[in-house]
């Protein structure tokens, strides 16, 4: 089975905003740049330019979030399993 990697690439939606407390969410400065394809030269999505305030938030709220136990207290077997079904979920999706 050969597969038409043209096809594929031309149907990739790509997310250029940053994932934050659950959700893809602007740079905080609104500022943006372009992804560009190297070897075609086609921008491929604008992508959130994220600065300190950024990471500062995503840290806050990691924290936050760490601390509540919701994930750091399951256990390593149920954490496993979500690891594994969102590997297989990339790969089928892939």
């Amino acid at each position: 089975m050969t597969v038409d990697y043209k096809t594929i690439a031309k149907n990739l939606k790509f997310e250029g905003r940053a994932f934050i407390n659950g959700k893809y969410v602007d740079a905080i400065d609104g500022e943006k740049f372009e992804n560009i394809n190297p070897a075609t030269g086609e921008v491929l999505c604008a992508v959130s330019k994220c600065n300190h305030k950024d990471v500062d938030l995503a840290v806050k709220v990691s924290r936050k979030a760490f601390n509540s136990g919701i994930w750091s207290r399951t256990s390593p077997e149920f954490r496993k399993r979500c690891l594994t079904e969102i590997c297989r979920i990339i790969k089928t999706n892939w």
